[in-house]
């Protein structure tokens, strides 16, 4: 198990998050004060692109390599294997939170900056890490490839559907616009316990529905 482990972090998203995420956040962060804002957004942004990275680099790389049915020789259980493959996720968005809030914490724009930039990393890590969840589902359910070919098209919608979504929380109706202001609230209070909570039942969930699906 800790081979694999450690064969799913060797990836060139990996290589990026120790190289060029630091590099270009210290870019971003060494005038803190006027975007700070925009550097926060440049580090969800590379949370999110890393980690789904390093999932669709590792289950290609599976793919290609007949991995799976590798692993079917070794005396490994497939429970152990899915557990493995669940919790690469969870380590990389742990280690970029690390390093982002120890550059945050030299060239942050303030304590109450530093403060609201662990709780955003904290809320979109959780999001983050259930989509790679779904990922692995659908990759076990589908088959990389036809995996790929179906969310190539659905990727498009997602991101115009997201840019839409802002537009209109940010300039469309008043109601929109208290929800947004709530999500902010929350985000900045910090009360992400039951978030935490909810968000781990609902992984769990969903490793058990991918090492049902890989167990077929």
């Amino acid at each position: 198990m800790g081979r694999i482990l450690i064969k799913d972090l060797k990836t060139p998203s990996i290589f990026a998050l120790i190289v060029m995420v630091p590099l270009f956040l210290f870019w971003n962060i060494k005038n803190a004060a006027e975007i700070f804002p925009i550097a926060v957004f440049v580090q969800i942004s590379f949370t999110f692109v890393i980690t789904i990275l390093t999932v669709m680099l590792n289950e290609q790389y599976e793919d290609i390599n007949n991995g799976y049915r590798f692993y079917q020789i070794l005396p490994i259980k497939k429970w152990n294997i899915t557990l493995v493959k669940f919790f690469t996720p969870i380590i990389v968005v742990i280690f970029l939170g690390l390093v982002n809030r120890g550059i945050y914490s030299v060239f942050s724009a303030g304590n109450e900056a530093l403060i609201l930039s662990d709780h955003i990393t904290i809320v979109f890590s959780v999001f983050f890490v259930l989509n790679s969840g779904l990922i692995f589902i659908g990759i076990y359910l589908l088959g990389y490839t036809k995996f790929i070919q179906f969310t190539s098209g659905l990727l498009t919608l997602f991101v115009f559907g997201s840019f839409l979504t802002f537009k209109l929380f940010r300039f469309g109706s008043t109601k929109l616009g208290d929800i947004a202001n709530a999500v902010e609230k929350w985000l900045i209070s910090g009360d992400h316990i039951l978030f935490l909570i909810v968000g781990s039942i609902i992984y769990i969930i969903l490793f058990f529905i991918a090492n049902a699906i890989e167990k077929k």
